[in-house]
């Protein structure tokens, strides 16, 4: 058997606008499962460079994803604390973890997964409550 070609029409199917909202959603998704604070310093950087794109897709998917990955990385915050307080082998820091996992990223991770297929599919994407005060109507 030989191997599908990809043909550069394929790969270009995408324009910037799409590509900047999926690199949003997927600095997201950093954000929540790898690299909490980096993911969003990271995020922060590409809105101050991309926040005026021609794109209303790529603005739009680039500020919700900047504003729930902000509220994810404030709410990771106090597990950080704990651990700088009393190290590892904290039983608080146990239950904060749990907590987090389970209130914070379970919910975020399935508004992310809709997000970054949205943007895939080059369709905006309002998140739910903080989407109508961010998202830019025609």
């Amino acid at each position: 058997m030989s191997e599908p070609e990809i043909s550069i029409e394929d790969a270009s199917q995408y324009d910037s606008g799409t590509t900047i909202a999926m690199i949003a959603e997927g600095l997201f998704f950093l954000n929540l499962f790898l690299l909490p604070v980096v993911g969003f310093v990271i995020l922060a950087l590409l809105y101050l460079r991309q926040r005026r794109h021609e794109s209303r897709l790529a603005r739009n998917h680039l500020k919700q994803a900047l504003v729930a990955a902000g509220i994810t990385t404030v709410l990771f915050l106090p597990i950080v604390l704990i651990v700088l307080d009393s190290g590892f082998k904290s039983f608080a820091l146990l239950i904060a973890v749990e907590i987090y996992l389970v209130a914070v990223v379970t919910p975020f991770a399935i508004v992310a997964t809709f997000g970054l297929l949205k943007a895939m599919s080059q369709q905006e994407y309002r998140y739910p409550l903080i989407g109508k005060y961010l998202i830019e109507e025609e």
